[in-house]
């Protein structure tokens, strides 16, 4: 009883000492390779110009593969996207240093789709909107709401508004980028030219539901729209780390093994610390796959980092109980 309470007071206090990455989902809105503005005029794939004067669309379901292929979901958390507003959205505290890739999805996922709006307060994304951002509890929400003028004078009004659970979409961007001082900003382009691939903007187009068009849209989004955004700032932009897993990350007193999983070539220096900041061992030349003998540890919350030529450092926690 008393190492199962000792147990929990680790993991607990080991919340508190080891600092979680604060993480931010930043949406830049471009048309074509130039930010979008209000101005803006788009040409897609078929040569139609374009004018946006409505663009709103649902974000679910996010999750962070990140730390050796560790999937983290966002849990509860739902952007809805007004692209003539900024878009960059905290989701939350999380243990991640290396984020891999981030999975999402296009529109409200079926277990809140059919819902009633009128349960979320004020503010929140799924609560009414004006415009409309819902479509009743048969249809639920528009998926993506989309409206403007086409043709080579500007003067045909259109609009495409996606809903339907079958066009609930997932789009996964790979990463590979680290945290900075206790942060770490997701930049994901959104290029609104490809929104409108083969959507004939010149003809008037004005559809709202789940097929024809809506599915079209759907597909888009999916399928083009979305990138890792490059032309992030030099001053978010962080030098190339090593990267390893400990397996596990939580061992017994006494009989304590972990494995050192190393997703990086070449050998390493490992460090290991206790929870004041002392080094209590090193060794030299580690390899991959490497098995740490910790019979000598205490109870209690430890870091071990791993050192690599030419990357920097990178630590992960160990708590013994």
């Amino acid at each position: 009883m008393k190492k199962i309470l000792l147990f929990i007071a680790i993991v607990f206090l080991s919340s508190t000492i080891y600092a979680q990455t604060t993480v931010y989902f930043n949406l830049n809105h471009f048309l074509g390779n130039k930010p979008f503005t209000k101005d803006n005029v788009g040409n897609n794939d078929i040569n139609t110009p374009f004018k946006i004067t409505r663009l709103e669309y649902y974000i679910s379901e996010i999750s962070l593969i990140h730390d050796g292929g560790i999937v983290t979901p966002v849990k509860e958390f739902w952007i809805l996207t007004d692209i003539f507003k900024r878009g960059s959205y905290e989701l939350g505290k999380f243990d991640i240093q290396h984020l891999e890739s981030v999975v999402f999805h296009i529109g409200v996922d079926p277990d809140h789709n059919n819902g009633d709006p009128a349960v979320y307060p004020e503010g929140h994304p799924l609560a009414l909107k004006v415009p409309a951002m819902h479509w009743g509890w048969a249809a639920g929400y528009n998926f993506i709401a989309l409206e403007g003028l086409g043709g080579n004078q500007l003067d045909k009004a259109f609009q495409i508004h996606t809903l339907g659970n079958e066009n609930y979409k997932e789009v996964k961007i790979d990463l590979d980028i680290y945290a900075e001082n206790g942060q770490l900003n997701i930049p994901i382009r959104g290029d609104y030219d490809m929104a409108m691939r083969t959507l004939d903007a010149s003809v008037g187009i004005f559809y709202h539901g789940p097929a024809k068009f809506g599915i079209k849209l759907a597909d888009n989004f999916a399928s083009y729209v979305f990138s890792r955004d490059e032309a992030v700032s030099t001053t978010h932009q962080i030098e190339k780390k090593t990267s390893f897993q400990l397996l596990p990350n939580i061992a017994q007193a006494g009989s304590a093994t972990v494995k050192i999983k190393s997703f990086d070539e070449g050998n390493f220096d490992i460090h290991i610390s206790d929870s004041s900041g002392k080094l209590i061992r090193s060794e030299k030349n580690a390899q991959n796959g490497t098995v740490l003998q910790l019979n000598g540890l205490e109870a209690g919350i430890y870091f071990i980092s791993i050192n690599r030529k030419g990357l920097s450092s990178i630590t992960q926690k160990l708590v013994i109980y």
